[in-house]
């Protein structure tokens, strides 16, 4: 999100991707495969995102949100984009 919030979107897309990336090669070793290939997917989302247009204030309270909830074991209702549809993001990219 640092990187985002200072303009940097090219470099907030490459390190969500990177970190996506990595997940995916770790998955298939794992006992918690679907897990890692869930957060990869959740990264994708974010990846998203990661444009002037389509990171705004809210976008961002959701991703905050989000990590404060998963860094605390809450895996309910973390980020959904669901109000935010997949396609208005890619469109915006």
């Amino acid at each position: 999100m640092r990187q985002a919030d200072e303009g940097r979107y090219d470099d907030a897309r490459q390190t969500l991707e990177s970190a996506a990336e990595g997940l995916r090669k770790l998955a298939p070793n794992s006992s918690r495969a679907a897990e890692l290939i869930e957060e990869a997917e959740r990264l994708d989302v974010h990846t998203l995102a990661m444009t002037g247009p389509a990171y705004s204030s809210t976008v961002r309270k959701r991703m905050s949100n989000e990590s404060w909830r998963r860094s605390r074991g809450r895996r309910r209702k973390c980020l959904s984009f669901s109000t935010i549809k997949l396609s208005e993001l890619r469109a915006e990219r």
